[in-house]
Formats: structure tokens, C-alpha cells, sequence
């Protein structure tokens, strides 16, 4: 996503999971520390992740924090087109995918 370009470290990172590799650019600034935290459980847990929201996703570990970043037409998007009713719909199913990132990616 955009506003996390200026996160991206230095070195690419390609780890034994070529399907993994294939659908996303990982890039550190310790190697060690990236296949730390990619565990092959969590590389599942991301592909999971970004089949569910059927959309762009990204990841940024930062200073101990997770950043997670989807991209979809509906994510907390206003429209004066819509009646109120279908808006509220879709914040409340975006509020669930949160929920939902939560469940998948910090869940043990």
C-alpha cells in the first residue's frame, strides 16, 4: 500500500515457500529476523488472511507491531449513492474483517 512504502527495508527475503513467495514481496532489514517471525505457520496464516478479504493486502512488523493493510472497495467508504442502511451494513462488515484479521493473525 502506499502510505507503508517508506517502511520497506533494504533486503528481499525469499523464503521456502514458493507459493508464498509468489503472491507476496517480503523485505527486512534482519534476515534472521524475518524468517523468525515467518513462521511457516504464520506464512499460512497470511495466505488465509488475504483469500478471506479478497483484496490487496499488506504486512508491516514494525518495532514489535503488526501493521495490516487491506485494500477493498467497501472499507469504511461513505457514499452519498447508498442509503444509510446499506452503509451501516458495510461498516459493520468491515468492522467484522478487523475482527476477523485479529482471529487469524494474532490468535496462537
Amino acid at each position: 500500500m502506499s502510505n507503508m512504502i517508506g517502511w520497506k527495508a533494504e533486503n528481499e527475503i525469499h523464503t521456502e515457500n514458493e507459493i508464498f513467495n509468489s503472491r507476496f514481496s517480503v523485505f527486512a532489514y534482519d534476515e534472521h529476523n524475518a524468517y523468525y517471525i515467518l513462521t511457516p505457520q504464520r506464512m499460512e496464516k497470511i495466505m488465509y488472511f488475504a483469500d478471506v478479504m479478497n483484496g490487496q493486502v499488506s504486512f508491516v512488523f514494525r518495532d514489535e507491531k503488526l501493521f495490516v493493510a487491506v485494500r477493498r472497495d467497501s472499507m469504511f467508504d461513505a457514499s452519498i449513492d447508498e442509503p444509510v442502511s446499506k452503509q451501516t451494513k458495510n461498516i459493520i462488515e468491515d468492522a467484522e474483517f478487523i475482527q476477523m484479521a485479529k482471529e487469524i493473525l494474532i490468535a496462537s
